[in-house]
């Protein structure tokens, strides 16, 4: 077996981390000193003795909370030095602004589902199904209605067959009734034996 075919992913990873195991620890700070060049004459400049090092300027003061306006500068307050009450303190001042409280509409509750009628009384009128909705009497008075049509018009008929039937003449013949067509079954229905 070659080394080319043996040498796949894992025994590539396995001897890299045995090779890193076996080096020393170098010091990850350990940068070799440069020597600082010497300079003499009037461009000298006073060398800082090695213990004192040099003092962190102060800070500026902050700016107090209630002189603060959507236009001032909020970056001061948001480092890290300054304490979480100031922070917080500032960006109630920030996001007091009436620009940052303007909806976007792009919310799902941003609505008013209070409004006790959301839809105009235009749109309402157009709804026919509107009609038909929880207004159990009117079907009640429609059926009956379309009964009372029905009785009108078998008693008219028969009116007519006895009226015929007086004068003696044949009543007007009626067309012969055709047979029904069966009602088709529904599709994927089993069926009837026959």
């Amino acid at each position: 077996m070659t080394v080319a075919q043996d040498d796949n992913f894992l025994a590539r990873w396995s001897r890299r981390k045995t090779e890193a195991r076996a080096k020393p620890a170098e010091a990850p700070g350990a940068a070799p000193a440069v020597a600082a060049p010497v300079v003499t004459g009037p461009a000298a400049v006073p060398a800082v003795p090695a213990g004192a090092d040099a003092a962190p300027a102060e800070p500026a003061p902050l700016p107090p909370v209630e002189s603060l306006t959507p236009e001032s500068d909020f970056a001061p307050f948001m480092k890290p030095e300054v304490d979480g009450e100031t922070r917080s303190k500032a960006l109630k001042a920030l996001f007091a602004d009436p620009h940052f409280n303007t909806m976007d509409m792009m919310d799902v509750y941003v609505d008013d589902y209070s409004k006790p009628d959301p839809l105009p009384a235009g749109w309402l009128e157009k709804l026919e199904q509107l009609s038909h909705l929880g207004d159990r009497a009117g079907r009640d008075r429609e059926e009956a209605e379309r009964r009372a049509a029905e009785e009108a018009a078998a008693r008219a008929g028969e009116a007519e067959e006895a009226r015929a039937a007086a004068e003696g003449a044949d009543p007007a013949p009626s067309a012969p009734a055709e047979p029904e067509a069966p009602a088709l079954a529904p599709e994927g229905a089993i069926p009837p034996p026959e």
